[in-house]
C-alpha cells in the first residue's frame, strides 16, 4: 500500500485521528497555573462548497500564554434554524470530547456572524449546554459587522452600488473564452503583464472586492486595447445590442469619472481590509482594536475631504495628462475642468463637510 495512491489518503485520515486525540487530551488536562481545565470560546461560520453548505466550528483557547484558534470540524448544515446550527456546534465539539457537561464549565464565550445572532442560535446553544445566557459572552464578531457597513454604503451611495455592476460586467465579458483570448493578445501587444480578471461577489469580505478593483485597474490599458481590437464590431448592425454594449464598455473604460471612482473605492477598501484583518486576529487586544477603529474613522474623514472640487479637478487633470502622455484617451463626459464650483451632484453638503472637519480637528 505504501506505493499506491491509497497511501496518502489513509495517511491523511490517520494524521487527523492523532491530531484530534491530542486536542481532546489538551482540553481534559488541567492548567498547571490555575488548576482548572482550559476555558474556550466557540467560533462558527458557514461556507458553501460544491453546492452544499457546511458549518465550520472551532474554538479559541489559551495555549502557553497566547490565544490560539483551533479548527475542529466542518459539518453539513441540514436545517438552517437556530436549533440546527446550535446542534451542529455541539456535535462538532463532541468530537474532541467537549461534551455538553464539559462545555457548561469550560465555555466562556463565542463569536458568530449576524445570522446566528438574528436567528437566536446563541440562545439555543446555551439551552443545549444548560447554561445561563448572561453568564457567557456570545457576540456578533467585528469583522462581519464591519463588512455590513459596505452594504449600507451601497444602499446610500447610488454610484457605489452601480460600480460593481459596471466593473463586473466588463470583467465578466473578458474573463473566459473568446473575450479572455482577446484580452491576452492585447496585453501581449502592450507588453504588459495580465492580471487574472476577478469576478465580484458581494458575500465575500473587503479584501475580495478590493482584489476585483485592483486587477481591473492594473488591466485597464489591456481592456481598452482589447475592446479597440475586437474585430467583431465590423459585423454588427447599427442597432445590434452587442454593438451598443461594446460601445458602452469602451466609453466606460476611458471615462475618468468611472476610473476615479474605482480608484477611490480601492483606497477606501484598503483601509477596510486592514481593519478587518486586524479584528480577525485572535491576539488583538481590545484597546489595540479601539485605537485602530479611531484611526480608520480619521482616515475615512480625510478621504471624504478629497471630494472638495479643487482636489477633484486636480485629480482629473492629472488623469488627462497621463492619458495624453501614454496615448490613453480619457474622456470626461459633461465635466468641465475649468469650472470654479463643483457640479451640484458631486458637491458634498457644506454642513456635512463642516461636521467632518470639526470631528477631525
Amino acid at each position: 500500500i505504501n506505493h499506491s495512491r491509497a497511501f496518502i489518503s489513509r495517511f491523511r485520515d490517520c494524521c487527523r485521528t492523532v491530531v484530534m486525540e491530542r486536542i481532546a487530551t489538551f482540553f481534559e488536562t488541567e492548567d498547571p497555573a490555575t488548576g482548572r481545565l482550559p476555558i474556550v470560546a466557540v467560533i462558527a461560520d458557514k461556507v458553501t462548497e460544491n453546492r452544499r453548505t457546511g458549518q465550520l466550528v472551532g474554538v479559541i483557547v489559551m495555549v502557553e500564554g497566547r490565544l490560539v484558534a483551533i479548527f475542529i470540524d466542518d459539518l453539513v448544515v441540514r436545517t438552517h434554524t437556530a436549533l440546527g446550527l446550535a446542534e451542529n456546534i455541539v456535535a462538532a465539539l463532541g468530537k474532541v470530547r467537549l461534551t455538553k457537561e464539559k462545555l457548561k464549565k469550560q465555555m466562556a464565550g463565542g463569536a458568530f456572524d449576524g445570522q446566528y445572532i438574528v436567528l437566536g442560535a446563541d440562545r439555543k446553544l446555551c439551552e443545549l449546554v444548560d447554561i445561563d445566557r448572561s453568564f457567557v459572552c456570545l457576540r456578533w464578531d467585528n469583522a462581519h459587522r464591519l463588512e455590513l457597513s459596505l452594504g449600507d454604503a451601497r444602499k446610500r451611495v447610488a454610484w457605489y452600488a452601480e460600480l460593481s455592476t459596471v466593473v463586473g460586467g466588463m470583467v465578466e465579458t473578458m474573463s473566459t473564452g473568446r473575450g479572455y483570448e482577446v484580452l491576452m493578445q492585447a496585453a501581449e501587444e502592450l507588453m504588459l503583464r495580465l492580471y487574472a480578471p476577478k469576478l465580484y461577489c458581494d458575500s465575500r469580505f473587503a479584501q475580495s472586492e478590493r482584489a476585483v478593483y485592483k486587477n481591473f485597474l492594473l488591466n485597464l490599458a489591456s481592456f481598452h486595447r482589447a475592446l479597440a481590437n475586437d474585430v467583431g464590431a465590423s459585423r454588427w448592425s447599427k442597432n445590434d445590442v452587442a454593438k451598443l454594449k461594446h460601445e458602452r464598455m469602451m466609453s466606460l473604460c476611458t471615462c475618468a469619472l468611472v476610473v476615479g471612482r474605482v480608484a477611490g473605492v480601492f483606497a477606501v477598501l484598503k483601509e477596510v481590509e486592514q481593519l478587518s484583518l486586524l479584528s480577525q486576529k485572535v491576539n488583538t487586544l481590545p484597546w489595540e482594536l479601539a485605537e485602530a477603529v479611531d484611526g480608520f474613522l480619521s482616515t475615512m474623514g480625510s478621504l471624504a475631504m478629497l471630494r472638495t472640487f479643487g482636489e477633484f479637478r486636480a485629480t482629473l487633470s492629472a488623469l488627462k495628462e497621463m492619458g495624453e502622455r501614454e496615448g490613453f484617451p480619457y474622456t470626461f463626459g459633461t465635466l468641465e475642468l475649468n469650472r470654479t464650483e463643483p457640479p451640484s451632484s458631486e458637491a458634498p453638503e457644506a454642513e456635512g463637510l463642516e461636521r467632518r472637519r470639526a470631528a477631525l480637528s
